[in-house]
């Protein structure tokens, strides 16, 4: 069984279905998916003087339509795992 896997989604969302990316703007980890019909934009990245912060924005056809997040979380290490994680949380 996949431990991201959840089944109490009121819209399934399969995790494995979630491809991560190298930021090429920022050299952390991003990643375009799609949840109840509409589409986001993730990303885990290290920020100076911040330290590392996942934020999950609006998105449309791989483009970020709005900058205002709607998922933050911070201080996590930049790994795939922890951005799959921060995306499962988001939905």
């Amino acid at each position: 069984m996949n431990p991201y896997e959840h089944k109490t989604f009121k819209h399934p969302f399969n995790i494995d279905n979630v491809k991560v990316e190298t930021n090429p703007f920022n050299g952390g980890l991003c990643s375009y998916f799609e949840y109840n019909g509409r589409q986001y934009f993730a990303d885990l990245t290290d920020i100076m003087l911040i330290g590392t912060e996942c934020m999950i924005f609006n998105s449309h056809d791989r483009e970020v339509t709005n900058w205002r997040e709607l998922y933050c979380k911070r201080s996590l290490d930049v790994t795939d795992d922890n951005l799959l994680a921060c995306i499962l949380e988001f939905v």
